[in-house]
């Protein structure tokens, strides 16, 4: 019965969340589009009147390739998603992350699904179009180029066959030498220590590469935010590590510091992704966050033990 209440406390602050989540709807396409195609599509933000708009490339589609993102000159607030489809048939695309920057606040905006028909035969007449005063490609598809004609030598031959030839020796040699009991098997290692133990030491060894003192804000960011995954990924049992920061929102449970947890995420996918500027000082308060965050565990476990 416990179960099941938390279950049902789950499903509720989830439903909850997507309701309070600002989004913006497209009609579905009519147009038949092609494979490869750059689809045009028009985003009216008047309403929200961002200082600079940003989508993460890397998403999760399957069907559809985020392109580019163009700002519309001649309109304030507007702009042109660019989105190329590689499936034939109904597509029909994924929730897409938008990044909306105001008075150095970044918002999220949902872009809902949408469908559209795509064929196979991409047509000679798709070639450019014109943006203002810029020239933009209308297809990621190329023209095949004509096959070329090659002839093979002596050696062609005999250099693929001594490679073979030592590869099959190296292949016996090393069964023989097993048998003999010369390669050791390695034994698997599993670390039994606690989250918070593994990712202060990742930390630790961070704060050792000085990735800040040398400029490389984007890798530093890449591997604070892997660390936090890392840690969330043990301690809650969440894969963590291989999902987006959306994806994570949707599964973490309301534990310590939830919110500011998922706001430094959400932070860090913008600097690392989206190129968004960061500075030497709020980088190192980032880290001291989450310094302070992981050590607040520790402290957890030593009154529990007296």
């Amino acid at each position: 019965m416990r179960k099941t209440g938390l279950f049902f406390i789950f499903i509720f602050i989830f439903l909850f969340t997507l309701l309070l989540a600002k989004s913006i709807s497209l009609p579905d396409l009519e147009q038949t589009y092609y494979i490869g195609q750059v689809i045009p599509l028009t985003l009216d933000l008047s309403e929200y009147k961002p200082e600079r708009l940003l989508v993460q490339k890397e998403t999760s589609l399957h069907q559809i390739e985020i392109f580019d993102l163009l700002d519309i000159k001649e309109k304030p607030w507007h702009y042109l998603l660019r989105i190329a489809p590689f499936d034939t048939g109904r597509v029909e695309t994924e929730r897409i992350s938008l990044y909306l920057l105001q008075k150095g606040q970044t918002d999220t905006l949902y872009l809902e699904p949408f469908s559209f028909t795509v064929q196979s035969t991409l047509p000679s007449t798709i070639k450019n179009q014109i943006l203002g005063t810029q020239m933009v490609a209308d297809s990621l598809l190329a023209d095949i180029a004509s096959p070329l004609s090659f002839y093979l030598q002596f050696r062609d031959y005999f250099v693929p066959f001594l490679l073979i030839v030592l590869l099959l020796l190296a292949i016996y040699l090393g069964i023989k030498y097993s048998k003999k009991g010369i390669l050791k098997d390695e034994k698997s290692f599993i670390d039994t220590r606690p989250a918070w133990e593994i990712a202060l030491e990742l930390l630790d060894k961070l704060k050792k590469k000085q990735l800040l003192e040398e400029g490389f804000y984007v890798e530093y960011y890449f591997e604070l935010s892997m660390i936090i995954r890392i840690f969330i990924a043990l301690e809650y049992r969440i894969k963590a590590t291989e999902m987006t920061t959306y994806e994570i929102k949707n599964v973490l449970p309301p534990v310590k510091n939830h919110k500011q947890i998922l706001e430094l995420l959400s932070k860090m996918d913008m600097i690392k992704f989206a190129q968004v500027p960061a500075n030497f000082i709020e980088a190192k308060e980032n880290l001291a966050w989450v310094e302070k965050f992981l050590q607040t565990f520790a402290l957890d476990r030593e009154e529990s033990d007296v």
